[in-house]
């Protein structure tokens, strides 16, 4: 069967990122949420709320005779499949299901075939021919009483009205990952303090993206310095998310060949756990994107990637671990925690992973500035006055 009307052309490194992250996020999440509810019957639900066709042609680092690279769409079944698996190996009662959203007809006809025809899959998935925005009750119910997990992703450079995100983010048990799309925004700016009709509709749907018009007044003041404008955009952005009762975190995602930023790829979670986890994967996602874009010039300048990377270059942890331990007895100096709160705290430092956070409080133990009673997330700490 031909599926060649409603392909995707070869992924580009972003897409490869992104693709990478989910992945290792889904799996990573899913396996978090299977190994903590010993007993428990574990119900998962995965939505691609923009999934395309699920295909992507061949880029040329894919295997020989593939004639299709995965998008999204059968990158989350897949995932869900091995969840399942694992379910199986560990004694656990696992059920896991999908939904997959497409206002395009061709797009969402071809998913529907490539499962039907080449994929043998235990969880179940509903196919939604609508737009997200037409669908996000039916979403609420569909993740209803399960561990849910989110790729709010629309094709292209548009973006979807932070009034939906919301409603999606603030689910009851639901992780989320949110494409934000940045370079639209920041191509937009240009219009501020200028009279015109296109540019005030442009404006306009910014305005639904960081909902409501304060982002304005941000990237009036820091317009003429590219760095901090995206950050200022990104923190505002951020900090409409953590007004949900989440937390948030990002990576950049940059074209192929320069340093300007094509989107962000934020992750949500009201899980202290959820958030590590995704933490970890998102700075190796990171990581393989800055692989890749060094593979990429590598391959231009005909050099091998080891002599262009520097084989004999050590990586360095950018985690000062006597320095994050001194901001953390700073900040909880006198107070009875949880080690969930100190772990949490430390999440959002720049690099900090859990593990950073535990080296940090075992030096504090040793000087005794903090009297942990246990290793748990629900276990508490003591620190010094």
């Amino acid at each position: 069967m031909s599926y060649e009307t409603a392909v995707f052309p070869a992924k580009k490194i972003a897409t490869k990122v992104k693709h990478h992250v989910l992945e290792s996020c889904l799996k990573a999440w899913g396996g978090i949420i299977i190994t903590s509810n010993a007993g428990r019957q574990v119900r998962l639900a995965f939505v691609d709320t923009c999934c395309g066709s699920g295909l992507y042609e061949p880029g040329d680092d894919s295997e020989p005779n593939v004639e299709h690279d995965a998008g999204s769409a059968l990158i989350g079944l897949d995932t869900l499949n091995g969840l399942l698996a694992h379910g199986g190996t560990v004694s656990r009662d696992v059920s896991a299901k999908a939904m997959f959203i497409n206002e395009n007809a061709a797009e969402l006809a071809t998913l529907s075939s490539v499962i039907a025809d080449h994929i043998q899959t235990n969880a179940s998935y509903k196919l939604v021919p609508k737009r997200i925005q037409d669908v996000v009750h039916d979403i609420a119910a569909f993740c209803d009483n399960h561990f849910a997990f989110l790729l709010i992703d629309p094709y292209g450079p548009s973006a979807i009205p932070f009034s939906v995100v919301s409603q999606l983010v603030s689910l009851n048990r639901a992780d989320c990952l949110i494409n934000f799309p940045y370079y639209s925004i920041h191509k937009w700016v240009g219009w501020l303090g200028q009279k015109s009709h296109d540019g005030e509709q442009r404006l306009a749907i910014v305005d639904q993206v960081l909902n409501g018009q304060a982002w304005r007044e941000i990237a009036a003041r820091n317009r003429h310095n590219t760095q901090m404008l995206e950050e200022a955009i990104l923190n505002h952005y951020m900090g409409q998310l953590s007004g949900l009762g989440v937390g948030a975190m990002a990576i950049p995602m940059r074209f192929e060949d320069k340093k300007r930023t094509m989107y962000h790829l934020v992750f949500t979670s009201r899980s202290t756990a959820g958030l590590a986890s995704a933490k970890k994967k998102l700075q190796e996602g990171e990581a393989y994107q800055s692989a890749l874009k060094a593979q990429l010039k590598a391959s231009k300048q005909h050099q091998g990637l080891l002599d262009f990377m520097g084989v004999d270059s050590p990586i360095e942890d950018p985690v000062d671990i006597d320095a994050l331990a001194k901001d953390i007895q700073s900040s909880f100096k006198g107070k009875l925690v949880t080690r969930e709160d100190v772990i949490r705290y430390g999440l959002f430092r720049p690099n900090v992973l859990d593990t950073h956070v535990s080296k940090a409080l075992t030096k504090l133990k040793q000087a005794k500035a903090a009297i942990p009673s246990g290793t748990k997330y629900k276990d508490t700490i003591r620190f010094a006055s």
